[in-house]
């Protein structure tokens, strides 16, 4: 199921379910209010006309007995029909108690109980509700007491139909109904409209997946934040895979013309001794080619296993190490070259949490690049020391150094900034080393150099607490 589809079928059952709550809420607050709006009619139509008939002194010829839907008639407390209208038009109405009070002119009670096809329900405002042939009928009835002694008593009734308010409740349901579909296509549509630019990445994503031309990017057009940042994430995903890809074909054309030289010379000095040369000494000297070039694809090919080794390390095993007393051992280790010489400052005790065998890796890789591109005479100089936050490794030195267009590619697999310096020298892979090592170990590798006067490189590890 589509997102579209998935929140379309929520906004529905939404939108259905409360609709269904306001119909059944018009439906029983409509009846509720039409039911006591019929009763407050008919208590009213009768307390007033009782009035009337008090005031008029039982002169019943200009009064008219039915009014509002209240058909309102008048006995005498033994049951005989006086005035009004026939009571329901269907049945004489019961006779009434003969023992209800006089009420001197004032509203009493009423005490009769007519009989209907149910028992009547009394409410605590006198009203009765009745059922005469299937009639819902309303019964109000009180006594009057005229100046002269005569009691009468004075009955209505009203029938309990929907009627116009039925009708209005019928139009509000359908208002209501028709404005939940309403809301429903509104909804459809504009979840649509929505999603529309996820639909247009999709296809723009499978356009660049089926294109060779990884320069492509997602033009998306939309007002959305959201959308606009999710265009820019895809954007920056493809900007990365196109430069590893890059980086990648960069890589295996440089190691295939790295490799193919040391090959191409074994080759020749293989068929030159096999076919051409007589004497001892010659194939001596082809022998010795042979090797030194075997020993420089020795030494690549295991560059290669090495490094393909640490960039596919994702954990590895840590512990605490001493680096102050494995760095000191690593710089005394190395090897003068070109008269370049090694300084230490290193402040004892200094322990962190790291793998030891990468550590050993990291330092010699930083020490052997600041000595091959140092001058002649060159010095190098490792530290080691701690701050509050953090334990410092720096290598620095006086060599070449680099400017701004080399630093941004120092880390990048097989690139040299002194192409004259690389022959017989690896690949190119130091600090390619080093970055993806600081990856590993999650330490800081930052760098400082300036053309001509040497560079600092300098790792930060997490201090132990």
């Amino acid at each position: 199921m589509t997102l579209r589809k998935k929140h379309f079928l929520i906004n529905a059952v939404f939108v259905i379910s409360i609709t269904a709550i306001l119909i059944t809420s018009l439906v029983l607050t409509g009846r509720v209010v039409v039911s006591r709006e019929m009763r407050d009619r008919l208590k009213t139509a009768v307390d007033d006309k009782a009035k009337e008939i008090v005031s008029l002194n039982g002169d019943f010829s200009s009064m008219n007995f039915y009014t509002d839907g209240v058909s309102i008639a008048v006995f005498t407390p033994d049951g005989t029909f006086v005035a009004g209208n026939v009571m329901h038009g269907k049945r004489e109405p019961a006779p009434f108690d003969d023992k209800a009070p006089p009420s001197n002119g004032e509203q009493s009670q009423p005490t009769a109980k007519p009989v209907g096809d149910e028992p009547p329900q009394n409410e605590p405002n006198g009203i009765r509700h009745e059922m005469f042939s299937g009639d819902d009928l309303l019964f109000y009835e009180c006594s009057v007491t005229l100046t002269d002694g005569t009691v009468y008593v004075v009955k209505g009734e009203i029938e309990v139909v929907g009627g116009p308010t039925d009708t209005l409740l019928i139009i509000a349901c359908a208002v209501t109904g028709l404005l939940a579909l309403i809301g429903l296509v509104f909804s459809y549509y504009s979840l649509k409209k929505a999603t529309q630019p996820i639909r247009d990445m999709a296809v723009e994503l499978d356009s660049v997946e089926n294109s060779s031309d990884l320069s492509r990017r997602l033009e998306i057009e939309s007002n959305d934040p959201d959308i606009k940042n999710l265009s820019k994430a895809y954007n920056r995903m493809l900007e990365r895979v196109e430069r590893i890809v890059k980086d990648q074909e960069r890589f295996t054309s440089d190691v295939s013309h790295e490799l193919r030289s040391p090959l191409t010379v074994l080759l020749a000095e293989s068929e030159f001794a096999l076919n051409d040369l007589e004497s001892a000494e010659d194939k001596n000297k082809s022998l010795e080619t042979i090797y030194t070039q075997t020993k420089r694809l020795t030494v690549m090919v295991r560059q290669l296993l090495d490094f393909s080794r640490v960039a596919g390390m994702e954990n590895v095993t840590l512990a605490n190490v001493d680096i102050s007393t494995l760095t000191q051992e690593i710089a005394d280790s190395v090897l003068p070259e070109n008269g370049v010489t090694v300084e230490t400052d290193i402040k004892s005790g200094v322990v962190v949490n790291t793998n030891e065998t990468l550590f050993i890796r990291l330092v010699t890789n930083l020490i052997d690049n600041a000595v091959k591109y140092n001058k002649e005479g060159g010095n190098v100089k490792v530290r080691v020391f701690d701050t509050d936050t953090a334990a410092v490794l720096e290598v620095s030195d006086n060599g070449i150094g680099m400017d701004e267009e080399t630093l941004k590619h120092i880390y990048e697999r097989m690139y040299q900034a002194d192409k004259s310096r690389t022959v017989g020298n690896g690949l190119g892979l130091g600090l390619s080393f080093v970055k993806e090592i600081s990856r590993i170990l999650d330490c800081l590798v930052e760098v400082q150099s300036k053309l001509g006067e040497g560079s600092t490189f300098t790792v930060r590890f997490k201090k132990n607490v």
